[in-house]
């Protein structure tokens, strides 16, 4: 039965009248609300994801630099214990010198005691001045030469 005009009118109130909502509008309402829904959670999601991700890389490369300024104040003290260890292998390389040359002064010194030698006083030291030419009057004698041109060369002088 139909709806009158005077059904929905009781004295001097109104009812509210019957509406039929067209069902095919009202899921696509639905579905359009559900799918702005998921965009805006999405969209939330995302940029939690993205912060996330960006605090994450904040956080590790703050690590990485204190990382590398422990390496760094490392790599200093290992280069001065280096420096260090270098100069003392100089300085034992220059006492191994002269140790030596202790221990071979003292075996010259033994073996002349062994032996009696004593040293020269100045009545027994003889100077020679090695300016002069002591020896002028020895010649040496002078080498032919064997070869061919040497040979003609000799005759011809």
């Amino acid at each position: 039965m139909g709806v009158r005009e005077y059904d929905y009118i009781r004295g001097n109130t109104a009812l509210v009248p019957e509406r039929k909502i067209k069902e095919k509008e009202r899921q696509r309402e639905e579905q359009k609300r559900a799918i702005e829904k998921k965009n805006h959670l999405k969209r939330k999601q995302f940029i939690k994801n993205t912060f996330k991700v960006a605090s994450l890389a904040f956080i590790l490369s703050f690590i990485v630099l204190l990382i590398d300024g422990y390496v760094y104040k490392l790599q200093e003290n290992l280069t001065t214990i280096e420096d260090a260890v270098r100069e003392e292998l100089d300085v034992n390389e220059a006492l191994k010198v002269d140790m030596l040359q202790f221990a071979a002064f003292d075996v010259v010194k033994s073996a002349a005691e062994e032996i009696g030698m004593v040293y020269p006083k100045e009545e027994s030291t003889i100077s020679i001045d090695m300016s002069k030419e002591y020896f002028s009057h020895i010649k040496e004698e002078e080498k032919g030469n064997s070869s061919l041109f040497g040979k003609l060369i000799e005759i011809f002088n």
